[in-house]
């Protein structure tokens, strides 16, 4: 049989057999790594690396772990979409962000929103800026003009980030046009805390319209129907009604479409353009 010299001492060498076996045998002069056939064994032995060679390895297993940590923070941090938010103008464009805000992607929901995107290099600026740039394209190709509407629904997987964003969009993207154009920024979506119990802010630094304000102040139904179109996944439908209408001393517009066999109901606030019901169910 071939042994194999693992370790060699004065009187004695560590060898490993063809069965994968540690034995003690005696030192003939042997080398680590000769190969040998006719050893004296004198015992088995339980083979024990030498003592550098386990902190090597615990080094290498240490290394190992904190490599896969950082890369699982990384990930996380950097390309992992946590958010999501959907601007409407009209056009209609969706930004996919990571857990810093930054756009991981950008889409355009209609037509419109992919015209509006069409050449703009988005990757790694944050969420703000890139609204920011978008917006003066609208301006620039004249989808936005003076006492327009600017609409963002916004969702996450983490609601803490929600309060922040809703701020974010309210103030910031209102200062960034103060004195350039008047419109009106409204942030929409179910359940999004309100850091400061508003749903919208304008351009001119003025709070949202309050008591009974004029009908001309009005986002108009084509608006609702847009926002009722955008929160149900659709471009498109048959509506079979879509009118303004009085809930609990606020107008509100109350609109039913048709859209592949669902029916949906809607029932939108005349001023903020926030969604205040919805429901939709299969047609029998």
């Amino acid at each position: 049989m071939k042994y194999i010299v693992m370790e060699c001492h004065f009187s004695y060498a560590i060898l490993l057999d063809e069965e994968g076996r540690f034995l003690k045998a005696a030192n003939r002069g042997y080398q680590v790594g000769q190969s040998v056939y006719d050893p004296v064994i004198v015992g088995s032995y339980r083979y024990r690396p030498p003592m550098a060679r386990i902190f090597a390895r615990g080094v290498a297993l240490v290394v190992a772990c904190l490599l896969i940590i950082l890369g699982i923070t990384y990930y996380r941090y950097n390309m992992e979409a946590v958010s999501t938010i959907v601007m409407t103008i009209n056009p209609e464009v969706k930004m996919e962000l990571n857990r810093k805000g930054e756009v991981l992607e950008l889409v355009g929901i209609n037509a419109d929103g992919m015209t509006l995107i069409a050449d703009y290099d988005y990757e790694g600026k944050d969420k703000i800026a890139v609204a920011d740039a978008l917006i003066d394209r609208a301006i620039e190709q004249g989808y936005l003009t003076e006492g327009g509407t600017i609409a963002f629904t916004v969702d996450s997987k983490d609601d803490d980030l929600l309060p922040t964003y809703r701020k974010e969009l309210l103030e910031e993207i209102a200062a960034y046009l103060a004195g350039r154009i008047h419109v009106e920024i409204t942030v929409i979506g179910e359940d999004l805390p309100a850091p400061d119990g508003t749903t919208s802010t304008t351009t001119d630094g003025k709070p949202p319209l309050t008591g009974n304000p004029d009908p001309s102040d009005y986002i108009g139904v084509d608006r609702a129907k847009e926002i009722a179109l955008s929160h149900a996944g659709l471009t498109d439908a048959t509506f079979e009604s879509a009118e303004l209408d009085e809930d609990d001393g606020a107008m509100v517009y109350e609109l039913d479409f048709i859209a592949d066999g669902i029916e949906y109901e809607y029932e939108i606030d005349a001023l903020t353009g926030k969604i205040l019901k919805h429901q939709s169910e299969p047609i029998n």
